[in-house]
């Protein structure tokens, strides 16, 4: 909602209190007297009735200080009723004006009744009906057959079937079918209700907001005119700049440019391809920043993947123009795609250059194949994983023939390069090492055998490996390299496995609801 907004309810407020200082309620009734004008003809007494009444070409009087034209017009004074009828005009001030086709006004209990094309106008506003009744003594005016409040000087509406307007309390209760229109807000709602002291507008039932730059959706709610703050409750959901937020209840600042988010939170960042899901979130455009926590998740849109990525908490940041630059994940990162799995303690995501940030005993794993080193630098291109990057201490395993064996890689500096989501090559850079079992295939003509005859190990400065789910297909190294091949029951135990080796499918998600469930035990 916009400041435009603000100004508009306070005025509505005010032009409908002083509608109805038109009928006075501050002076006792007996005090009342009815002074003809210039141009009342004629004045008769029915004494059947004990109306006076008044004739001839129109009827122009004064009561408390409100003058009355009519066509027509009779006094009970029994009854304390004033009745005109015909061309009813009531004004006071010369700025506020009052007209109807007919007008009952009870001078003792100062309650009136307003018939057929009733309009109530100042030099801004028009409020427009079929039927008013109203009540001085409570305070109440109603309408029950439409009503429409407009502003004259600009594009500004409201409409509603039932009206019930407290001007002492400069309150106002719209029910049915309520559309507020502006040029800067567009309001739709089944019951809206403003109370002056606390300068809200609640809402109640299905309703949809308009603004410039915004579209926001609830079935309850409220909106501070002043503050310019809003709360969205129960099924409430936000759409602005392409961005999308929704949850069961939304605290929203446009003066301080702040989003708070409760209970089922979902932001959807179209342009970035990315969701973030929470019981709990902050964001502030102010500050560039924002936070969500407990059950936090991000959704990672790639090109033939989605990534699930949960932690305790995370930190979001944006640009100067409110895009995503940076997320921060930390305790406990666990991210689970149907081709990607991964765990650490802590992640950094940097948007621009679509870059991901494994720190503190990163694990990943790709169909048989787990990597793991000190910290891990994920690329992605287009959309699509291109590489990842291991730093210290840094392993790639493959596991073969359900655990029986290990393909392996070992190394200081690992780049490990995909296509289409699968591992395709490993380059070790410093202290290389590679252990794998290759395959013999025995075909008969009705059985296909695979056999292991032993295990190739090569250490050299640095080496590539090539791979087929998990496969080694072939192996290229540099600098004086040291190989040996040992039969499987002659390999030696301190041969056996690369330095820093270790598999761990225990910690792997196997669904996306393992996310929540498997914990490495990280300390915050």
């Amino acid at each position: 909602m916009t400041g435009n907004s603000k100004i508009s309810f306070i005025k509505i407020a005010l032009f409908i209190s002083a509608i109805f200082l038109l009928f006075p309620i501050g002076l006792k009734a007996q005090k009342g007297v009815i002074e003809l004008l210039p141009g009342t003809q004629k004045l008769t007494y029915d004494s059947k009735s004990g109306a006076q009444k008044l004739l001839g070409g129109g009827v122009n009087l004064n009561y408390e200080g409100n003058k009355v034209y009519s066509d027509s017009a009779y006094y009970y004074e029994n009854k304390k009723l004033i009745k005109a009828y015909g061309h009813v005009h009531v004004t006071k001030n010369d700025s506020l004006n009052l007209y109807c086709d007919s007008l009952w006004y009870y001078t003792d209990t100062k309650k009136a009744k307003l018939f057929s094309r009733v309009r109530v106008m100042d030099n801004e506003y028009r409020l427009t009906t079929n039927l008013l009744d109203y009540d001085a003594g409570s305070g109440l005016a109603v309408y029950q057959t439409r009503g429409k409040v407009e502003n004259l000087l600009k594009n500004e509406v409201l409409t509603s079937i039932r009206g019930y307007l407290y001007p002492n309390e400069k309150n106002f209760h719209f029910s049915g079918d309520v559309r507020y229109r502006s040029d800067s807000l567009d309001m739709d709602t089944d019951t809206l209700q403003y109370k002056y002291i606390e300068k809200k507008v609640y809402f109640f039932g299905e309703t949809v907001i308009k603004t410039t730059d915004a579209d926001m959706y609830c079935n309850k709610g409220w909106y501070h005119t002043e503050k310019q703050d809003a709360v969205l409750e129960d099924n409430a959901f936000a759409i602005q700049n392409g961005k999308q937020i929704c949850g069961d209840s939304l605290y929203v600042s446009d003066s301080e440019k702040m989003a708070i988010g409760r209970k089922n939170v979902h932001f959807i960042d179209t342009a970035n391809k990315m969701e973030f899901l929470s019981q709990m979130a902050y964001f502030s455009e102010k500050q560039r920043k924002g936070f969500i926590t407990d059950s936090a998740c991000i959704i990672y849109q790639l090109k033939d993947d989605t990534l699930y990525i949960h932690s305790d908490s995370i930190w979001i940041y944006t640009d100067s123009s409110n895009k995503l630059e940076r997320a921060e994940l930390f305790w406990d990162v666990q991210i689970y795609g149907t081709k990607i799995q991964g765990s650490c303690d802590s992640m950094t995501l940097d948007k621009p250059i679509e870059r991901i940030t494994l720190h503190r005993e990163p694990m990943m794993w790709n169909e048989n194949s787990e990597l793991k080193a000190d910290t891990m630098f994920v690329f992605i291109n287009d959309s699509v994983i291109r590489k990842v990057d291991l730093i210290q201490r840094s392993t790639v395993v493959m596991e073969l023939d359900s655990g029986n064996y290990y393909n392996q890689v070992g190394g200081k500096l690992i780049e490990a390069f995909f296509r289409e989501n699968k591992l395709i090559r490993v380059e070790v850079n410093q202290n290389a090492q590679t252990n794998f079992f290759p395959q013999d295939t025995l075909r008969s003509d009705t059985l296909v055998e695979i056999k292991r005859q032993g295990m190739s190990r090569l250490y050299a400065s640095s080496l590539k490996v090539y791979l087929d789910s998990g496969e080694v297909t072939g192996v290229t190294y540099f600098g004086n390299p040291d190989g040996a091949f040992y039969p499987i029951p002659l390999i030696p135990k301190e041969e056996l496995f690369v330095k820093n080796f270790s598999f761990n499918p225990e910690f792997r998600p196997k669904t996306r609801k393992d996310i929540y469930r498997r914990k490495r035990g990280f300390k915050k």
